[in-house]
């Protein structure tokens, strides 16, 4: 049965490599990640999710006052897509973020954790009947103006 064909229901895990898009001022910018989805064809033409993902970096950004260092991102988010071809499918997603970073102003560090909205778009590509490939962007507005942009690949299979 084709994933794509109406009731097909499908989870999925991908591993995911990426970084920022705007790497200015960023000494490393490297991050990994894994991706826990579930995914179901309404129509041959819409499938809907839901995915988790636990994202890792150790990206450091240079301040006036110090630095920040960037620790982990986990995220939640629903997704809704379109084949494009009967090997890939293009999807956006919107959901929560939750990211930790640590500040050090040279008297001390301190965590701190800020939440915001994820907006994302994305594609997939069928390797094989159960791997695939992906490529996504997301845009992620955070509290206190912290914004992030982040492009990121990966591999992942279905079962």
């Amino acid at each position: 049965r084709c994933r794509h064909d109406p009731g097909a229901r499908s989870a999925r895990c991908a591993a995911d490599v990426g970084g920022d898009a705007d790497a200015r001022g960023k000494q490393n910018d490297l991050g990994y990640g894994v991706t826990l989805g579930y995914d179901y064809a309404v129509s041959p033409s819409v499938i809907v999710g839901v995915e988790g993902s636990a994202n890792f970096a150790d990206t450091s950004y240079t301040t006036d006052t110090g630095s920040l260092r960037a620790r982990r991102d986990l995220s939640i988010a629903g997704r809704v897509g379109t084949p494009i071809t009967s090997n890939s499918l293009l999807y956006g997603k919107l959901g929560y973020s939750n990211f930790q970073l640590t500040q050090d102003s040279g008297s001390g560090a301190s965590r701190e954790t800020h939440d915001g909205v994820l907006m994302g778009a994305g594609v997939e590509v069928k390797m094989t009947p159960d791997i695939y490939w992906k490529s996504e962007y997301n845009h992620t507005d955070y509290s206190d103006g912290l914004i992030s942009n982040d492009i990121t690949t990966g591999i992942g299979i279905r079962f």
